[in-house]
């Protein structure tokens, strides 16, 4: 049971992975974030831009 559940699970995934990959909407999400924090690839870049924009979001 655990096995059917766990293979239908990795099927759902893999077709939805491939449909947003397929879509492009993965790429621009991950190259607008790289714009925004040049440092990603170091971890998390947090400058007073990106605390101004959480800021202004949460409000």
């Amino acid at each position: 049971m655990v096995a059917v559940v766990t293979a239908v699970a990795v099927t759902w995934v893999a077709a939805i992975w491939a449909v947003v990959m397929q879509a492009g909407i993965l790429p621009a999400v991950t190259t607008a974030m790289a714009a925004d924090m040049p440092a990603a690839a170091t971890g998390m870049d947090m400058d007073t831009a990106d605390t101004v924009a959480i800021a202004g979001r949460s409000r």
